[in-house]
């Protein structure tokens, strides 16, 4: 299941805080500018559900199998680093207490949760993009599917103008802000916008609506999104927000077709420094490059192996035979990559180079080609590594 931008919770048939707001008639300014600094903490609470349909193409025509996924995220987060107008630059660092889903598909059930070693989470703003990785570990796919939810809240006080405005006064939300609360890769068109509504003591309360066209790996989606905010203006935080979102999503190379309606809510509070996000933990935070830390595990404890894989890479099959990934580039379907075990052989049938070439030539079969390189060499660990490339054809 692709859970990333879908999950929320289920607030019965409508987002509410407490009494309907009435919008008020005085003139008074009030200022909706964040006030977040560098060094800022905060709990992080958010129930999360999705519900609706899976699109899978049939034989002949398009399938749909329900489908619906809960949970709940509790975490501590210390902002490190400001962004511009854009946000781009800032960056955060998460400890999870708590993060866990139940998903309930056709026939099935499943729960995740985060591994104790996947807890401490760091998340930085780029132009395009939102980096979320684990510090002590790489993460998997299912991790990352867990903890990438829609509204982030390290982006979540974007959504104020960042000056002052009357009560009934509205604002448009950028494509670039958009994609990045929504999780999304391209926005298309996006007429979302927020409406001040309210206040009392000190507290603004804010409406946002509209609809956002947009692409996720290049595949077409739309959504229709509601939410109510409230903005803590003496703070200059937003501390609770709730949102609906309807989206439908075309069937993509790596994954099906959604049609659902995902409800979340998130409260944040300003907390106290904890030991997990102490300033030695940010003074030890590894400075590996980009390309390795953004990097997912695969793990398969049956068969006893793993590998790390670039995140435009997906899992679209998983057997006792067989792995079966593929690479999407701009929506667009570049490569294919099948991982079987060879299973293990009696010692008196060890593996040398030349055995490898000639169990690589026997499962390619009528695929083969010729060979390209084969060597030999030590790892600084003392393992023996064989490496074997093949050229050939495939449908």
């Amino acid at each position: 299941f692709v859970i990333t931008a879908l999950a929320a919770h289920l607030f019965g048939g409508a987002i509410g805080y407490g009494e309907e707001a009435t919008p008020e008639t005085n003139t008074t300014p009030h200022s909706l500018r964040s006030l977040a600094k560098v060094g800022d903490f905060s709990n992080v609470d958010v129930l999360l559900e999705v519900r609706g349909d899976l699109k899978f193409r049939g034989d002949d025509k398009v399938e749909a199998l329900p489908m619906q996924a809960k949970g709940t995220l509790n975490y501590d987060e210390r902002l490190l680093q400001l962004g511009d107008e854009a946000q781009t630059g800032l960056r955060s660092l998460r400890h999870y207490d708590d993060a866990q889903f139940e998903i309930l598909g056709h026939k099935d059930r499943s729960n995740r949760s985060l591994a104790d070693t996947r807890r401490l989470v760091a998340v930085e703003r780029k132009l395009e993009s939102t980096d979320i990785y684990a510090v002590e570990r790489l993460l998997s796919r299912d991790d990352l599917d867990l903890i990438d939810i829609p509204c982030s809240s390290l982006l979540i006080d974007a959504l104020v103008p960042g000056h002052e405005l009357t009560v009934g006064s509205t604002w448009p939300h950028s494509d670039h802000l958009m994609a990045a609360l929504l999780g999304i890769d391209a926005v298309s068109s996006n007429d979302v916008e927020s409406t001040f509504t309210a206040i009392d003591d000190n507290v603004a309360k804010i409406e946002m609506a509209g609809t956002v066209h947009g692409a996720i790996a290049g595949v077409a989606t739309e959504m229709d999104v509601k939410a109510r905010y409230l903005f803590d203006t003496e703070r200059g935080r937003v501390g609770w927000i709730a949102m609906i979102i309807k989206e439908k999503r075309s069937i993509g190379h790596v994954a099906p077709g959604l049609d659902v309606v995902v409800r979340l809510q998130m409260t944040i509070k300003p907390s106290k420094p904890t030991p997990e996000l102490a300033d030695a933990v940010v003074a030890g935070l590894p400075e590996e490059s980009k390309e390795l830390r953004e990097l997912l595990v695969y793990e398969d404890d049956k068969h006893g192996f793993g590998f790390a894989y670039p995140r435009n890479w997906h899992v679209v099959t998983e057997d006792d035979n067989v792995v079966v990934l593929r690479m999407i580039e701009r929506g667009e379907l570049i490569a294919q990559c099948n991982v079987s075990p060879l299973g293990q052989k009696p010692p008196e049938h060890a593996s040398t180079l030349d055995t490898l070439q000639r169990d690589i030539k026997q499962s390619l079969g009528d695929n083969f080609a010729s060979f390209v390189r084969a060597g030999e060499s030590t790892t600084s660990s003392g393992l023996t590594l064989r490496e074997v490339i093949a050229q050939g054809t495939a449908s």
